[in-house]
């Protein structure tokens, strides 16, 4: 299914293959295709936070409102031109996706084809942005444990199991992990 996105002026309209999006309308990912002028101007409307640019379903349904930038975060952009006058544009929030260059984030994405999928991605997070040694089988303890979720709003197929996770600080982190030794050394 291709959803609708429309800015400020309801004329300028292009579509979305898939969206990640926060309960506030802040993009996480967002990959948008239409005529060039269309998708340049709703890029830049997200980037300026400027309100009132919305994904729609075919019915013209509002599905997600007021996407924005999120306060002092990079959303990056990779373009492809399709054709003349058509092109192609990702939008992703470097926090959520590349959490080991952001050393002030806490909250990151995972997803996956699957409940396990998602959980090796947090996994592989967790094993990047901490120095407290883990082992791959503690998974489900440090998913049901460690950390927290919260949902996003999610529309097309390649994000499915999504959520955003916030993992405690290195030193409450390292308490929860000492703490539960016993525990884990069975797991």
């Amino acid at each position: 299914m291709k959803y609708k996105i429309r800015g400020l002026q309801s004329d300028v309209t292009a579509y979305v293959d898939d969206y990640v999006v926060g309960s506030d309308g802040i993009v996480i990912y967002l990959a948008l295709f239409g005529v060039t002028a269309a998708v340049k101007s709703l890029s830049a409307q997200i980037i300026e936070r400027k309100m009132g640019v919305k994904i729609l379903d075919e019915t013209n349904k509002v599905l997600v409102k007021d996407l924005k930038k999120e306060y002092g975060s990079r959303l990056r952009m990779i373009t492809q031109v399709v054709k003349s006058g058509v092109v192609y544009r990702i939008l992703y929030s470097e926090k959520y996706f590349l959490p080991w260059k952001s050393k002030t984030s806490d909250e990151f994405l995972t997803y996956g084809q699957n409940e396990e999928a998602s959980k090796e991605r947090i996994f592989s997070i967790l094993d990047k942005v901490t120095s407290v040694p883990l082992k791959k089988s503690w998974i489900t303890w440090l998913y049901e444990n460690v950390i927290e979720t919260s949902e996003v709003n999610i529309g097309g197929q390649d994000f499915q199991n999504c959520k955003v996770i916030t993992i405690p600080d290195e030193d409450s982190f390292a308490e929860k992990i000492t703490s539960n030794l016993e525990i884990l050394k069975q797991i």
